[in-house]
């Protein structure tokens, strides 16, 4: 298809807010009505999120296809780790072998894993090292190496080719 941000580029020479509203009428019509499938959708055009909170909107390569077709399972928000999984916010508990958190561009980990020991984080409070031990045996963080002239995408490939070959023994 037509990368999102050709098509976002000229709809914010649209006036008036129509290239707002376009693109709104875009999404609704190639993704359909998600909250079926658990997926919050936020009333406010997916542009003035970007524009008032910096937050992307959905870039899809297939994900909500595989939502759709059942393959991929969207919970609510995480209440709690236990220690077999999750507790979520609407009481539901589920198993999981691997639990993998995209926090995003702050990981306000110490949110996430509250006691967790701080003298493994930076003074920006990020981890200093792709993976842990003790106790938190089999916590992988990646992505956070933003101190890297490769750029955070080329940081994200090969922490992964690294946190791969560990797990692959």
């Amino acid at each position: 298809g037509r990368p999102v941000q050709t098509t976002s580029k000229i709809l914010t020479k649209i006036p008036f807010g129509l290239g707002d509203w376009v693109g709104a009428q875009i999404q609704k019509m190639i993704f359909g009505d998600l909250s079926k499938y658990g997926l919050r959708i936020r009333k406010e055009y997916p542009a003035v999120v970007l524009r008032e909170t910096g937050k992307t909107p959905v870039i899809d390569i297939g994900t909500i296809q595989q939502i759709k077709a059942g393959n991929i399972t969207v919970y609510p928000d995480i209440d709690r780790f236990t220690e077999e999984g999750v507790l979520f916010v609407d009481g539901r508990s589920a198993k999981f072998d691997a639990i993998i958190l995209a926090t995003g561009y702050t990981a306000n980990i110490l949110d996430i894993i509250p006691d967790l020991d701080i003298s493994h984080l930076d003074q920006n409070q990020l981890p200093r090292q792709l993976e842990w031990s003790g106790k938190w045996k089999g916590l992988y963080t990646i992505g956070f190496n933003n101190y890297s002239l490769g750029g955070i995408l080329g940081t994200v490939y090969d922490d992964s080719k690294k946190i791969v070959k560990t797990i692959a023994g």
